[in-house]
């Protein structure tokens, strides 16, 4: 998609929680224009993590869902 409409003043919001006990990251996207949207995280601790990306396209919000291994914190 080249079309994003901002939402809640992003172009997006990633949200990723660690399996076990659900530690929480909220993060925006680096840059504001482009094609591309690209998030910059850290990982507080190695393990399962559950993503979850809020974006808007054509008026309508979206949420896509993704699960990540983090082998280690970085």
């Amino acid at each position: 998609m080249t079309d994003l409409q901002p939402y809640l003043g992003a172009r997006g919001h990633l949200v990723a929680l660690r399996a076990g006990d659900l530690g929480y990251l909220h993060v925006h996207p680096t840059g504001d224009s482009g094609a591309e949207v690209r998030f910059a995280v850290r990982v507080p601790a190695a393990g399962d993590h559950r993503l979850f990306l809020d974006f808007r396209h054509g008026d309508v919000v979206r949420t896509a869902a993704f699960s990540l291994t983090a082998r280690s914190a970085s």
